[in-house]
């Protein structure tokens, strides 16, 4: 069986749904029965390419999931391949059905339940319904948008797989880089990025009186100047946080591992230095999960 990119893309779509609704299901009811949405979402994602892909599609337009399954189990049982385990499949079909037709919620441990089950289901099937493929090199970076996040990013996986966690975390700087640098630039009418963070709006003081000497502290003040102008530069960063939705505890600790970088270009981010320390695997890996988790929104 040989996967092209719509197929890759669609299973990435797929997990990513899944990991989404992963994030709910341990939050407190009615919040955490979105888990069950997302959950139905994405098996119907990854159902529906099974099909396809194995030529068991329903004839009848629209099916339902459990048509879809059921169609599918006839061509794998003829492959001599396990079938889809329905029961299980059902009881997420009715759960969603009851939430979505009759706003009925599911208890904590039903939802808990049906999200480790598909869990299982994805790690345990994958490689043999796709031939081999497993289900964690299923990457969502072939979700992002921007070209250059998505480069950077790609680079820092490949240097990670190779165990170069500091040459990782300068790709992964770099991706964050870009998109900071996409949140905080407008595009003008001549093809021009124009910088919207506070410090560019500033008419230097210091500059102005440049003619006057330092008598009157000018030097001093410039110094003053700067600070202040990073300073709101840092809060233009945290409110571009805040609007992505992102947990300050989790960009505090990503913060650990932040490069100076700049814009050298219009469209090249250069990172400065490296990190001094080692890195260990968890700590490469939240950096870049964190960023990646950025790039998708």
């Amino acid at each position: 069986m040989k996967l092209n990119e719509n197929h890759i893309h669609r299973l990435s779509f797929s997990k990513f749904i899944f990991g989404e609704g992963e994030k709910h299901c341990n939050l407190t009811s009615p919040n955490n029965s979105i888990a069950i949405l997302h959950m139905h979402d994405s098996v119907d994602i990854y159902i529906q390419l099974l099909c396809e892909l194995y030529d068991k599609k329903p004839q009848k337009s629209n099916p339902a999931l459990i048509d879809l399954i059921n169609s599918l189990n006839t061509k794998l049982q003829e492959l001599d391949l396990d079938k889809i385990n329905v029961p299980f499949f059902n009881r997420l079909n009715i759960a969603r059905n009851r939430l979505k037709h009759e706003s009925m919620f599911s208890t904590k441990i039903d939802v808990l339940g049906i999200v480790n089950g598909i869990k299982d289901f994805y790690q345990h099937y994958t490689p043999i319904y796709f031939d081999g493929l497993d289900y964690n090199s299923i990457s969502l970076i072939d979700l992002v948008v921007s070209a250059a996040v998505k480069k950077s990013l790609k680079t820092a996986k490949r240097l990670i797989d190779s165990s170069d966690f500091k040459n990782s975390l300068v790709e992964i700087n770099k991706a964050f880089g870009y998109i900071l640098n996409d949140f905080t630039t407008i595009q003008t009418d001549n093809d021009y990025r124009e910088r919207i963070v506070p410090s560019s709006w500033f008419r230097s003081i210091s500059q102005s009186h440049r003619m006057q000497g330092d008598d009157l502290g000018i030097r001093g003040f410039r110094d003053f100047e700067e600070e202040l102008k990073k300073s709101f530069d840092t809060l233009s960063e945290l409110i571009v946080i805040t609007n992505l939705g992102i947990d300050f505890q989790d960009y505090a600790r990503f913060e650990k591992y932040r490069l100076f970088g700049y814009m050298t270009t219009e469209t090249e981010y250069t990172v400065i230095g490296d990190y001094r320390d080692n890195l260990t695997i968890d700590e490469i890996n939240y950096c870049f999960d964190f960023v990646l988790q950025i790039a998708l929104k």
